[in-house]
């Protein structure tokens, strides 16, 4: 349960970024400067079609405590199409280059953080780079919010668990959450539901 409420409040990306001067080391910063803001100003924004044409092929998406969400180009496609399902927008700070990572404070806000009643979550990112693609994305969750996100998103998911209990089937085959435009759309409908019955 924890780990698909963690899942939910990350990604669930889409942007209206900025980013900061880049502070630290790295011998092309305003290349990797450039490729992050691309991928933070289209997520949520842009087609997943176009947006992966900013990664490596066998590159993937992390969660910290909850392991790869997406790897390779048909999953993160099929994520960055999710976080435009969701209308996410991600802002990025405190931007820091090191040889080939760009570090920095991601917030995220998105349809269903709004219709939980939430404010924006707050994560901890690492982008690796490899050459002029993104090979990895690592998300940390802040701990402050992900306590705020289980306290609400509990009470959801044990509604659904309760009432709905296809519908989580469908939202989490094989007990993961499948991160495509169809099952975010559908995440928003089930929480529309459960606001209109509680």
């Amino acid at each position: 349960m924890r780990r698909l409420l963690i899942i939910a409040g990350l990604l669930f990306v889409g942007c209206a970024g900025f980013i900061t001067e880049p502070v630290g080391r790295g011998r092309d910063s305003r290349i990797n400067t450039q490729l992050v803001n691309s991928f933070v100003n289209g997520f949520g924004q842009s087609r997943g079609t176009r947006l992966v044409r900013l990664f490596a092929e066998n590159a993937g998406i992390e969660i910290k405590g909850v392991g790869m969400v997406a790897q390779g180009i048909t999953e993160l496609r099929d994520f960055l199409d999710y976080g435009r399902a969701v209308n996410s927008r991600l802002t990025l700070s405190s931007l820091r280059i090191e040889d080939d990572s760009v570090f920095g404070k991601l917030a995220e806000n998105n349809e269903w953080l709004k219709q939980l009643g939430l404010e924006p979550m707050l994560y901890d990112a690492t982008f690796v780079l490899e050459g002029n693609k993104i090979k990895q994305v690592i998300i940390e969750v802040d701990p402050v919010y992900s306590a705020r996100l289980m306290g609400k998103g509990l009470a959801f998911f044990n509604w659904l668990r309760q009432n709905e209990p296809e519908a989580l089937k469908e939202l989490m085959p094989d007990g993961k959450f499948r991160f495509d435009a169809e099952n975010g759309k559908f995440f928003l409908e089930l929480i529309k539901r459960w606001y209109e019955q509680n």
